[in-house]
């Protein structure tokens, strides 16, 4: 028989797939969910966010934290999220 490969508790990545291009958010699994038949489920919160998500085990992936490290690293801020193009107009 099958077992659930995380626990309450522990630090995930889930994996968003093709339409978010790849993009991964930093979790923990705060319930396991009962088996719906085709795979094992779990619910999920991010520290930044207020609610919860379902993640299919295949969409998850251990986290293992750094000596000294006491929480999993921050999602990476794109660089075109605070940088701006100025344009200069006159001569040269």
């Amino acid at each position: 028989m099958a077992t659930y490969r995380f626990s309450v508790g522990q630090n995930v990545r889930l994996m968003q797939g093709a339409i978010h291009r790849g993009k991964s958010i930093y979790c923990e699994v705060v319930q396991i969910m009962p088996f719906d038949g085709a795979s094992f489920q779990y619910r999920v919160r991010a520290p930044d966010e207020q609610f919860d998500r379902i993640a299919k085990e295949h969409e998850l992936a251990e986290v293992s934290l750094m000596e000294g490290e006491t929480e999993p690293p921050k999602a990476l801020i794109p660089i075109n999220a605070f940088t701006s193009v100025s344009i200069r107009k006159g001569k040269r």
